[in-house]
């Protein structure tokens, strides 16, 4: 993402949910519902949501999609977008002293854990992100705070060490 420009769409999340297959009744990305999905469904103040769009486990169900063929190839910014914030929320709500699930972010933050990279890699692309509608574009005051919150924890861990 970082030096590139990249288009992430939400309807390649739509195209996912649509086409996304099972076995035995078990999905590939059994999270997403049409509550999670679905403009006119997706409950506004349910942040829960919003977590398992923006997820590991739908990222990586995205980009095996995109490497069977089954939806667009263009999609694979849009996986790698989810997956980018899904390690951002993990960053930010890790509480084990170990690394569980494969999951590094999910650990707690220490002088020399990965936290500091990805918080360093993250702010200048949090920078460049653009939202893009049919009637407007511009930036997004979720994306100021994100930019905020990071710069708060790092400030917060320098006062700590």
């Amino acid at each position: 993402m970082k030096g590139k420009e990249c288009t992430a769409k939400w309807s390649h999340i739509i195209d996912l949910y649509n086409r996304c297959p099972d076995y035995r009744g078990v999905k590939l990305v059994p999270k997403l519902t049409a509550y999670h999905v679905l403009p006119n469904l997706i409950p506004k103040i349910r942040v829960k949501h919003c977590t398992q769009v923006f997820s590991q486990s739908v990222g990586v169900g995205f980009a095996c999609m995109v490497e069977l063929g089954a939806v667009d190839k263009s999609s694979y910014e849009t996986a790698d977008l989810l997956s980018f914030f899904d390690d951002l929320f993990d960053s930010m709500n890790g509480s084990f002293s170990d690394i569980t699930g494969g999951k590094m972010y999910c650990a707690a933050v220490t002088p020399i854990s990965p936290h500091h990279d990805l918080w360093n890699y993250s702010i200048p692309i949090l920078k460049s992100m653009k939202f893009v509608s049919s009637n407007s574009q511009g930036v997004v005051s979720s994306l100021s705070s994100w930019i905020k919150t990071i710069e708060s924890f790092k400030n917060i861990l320098k006062c700590l060490n």
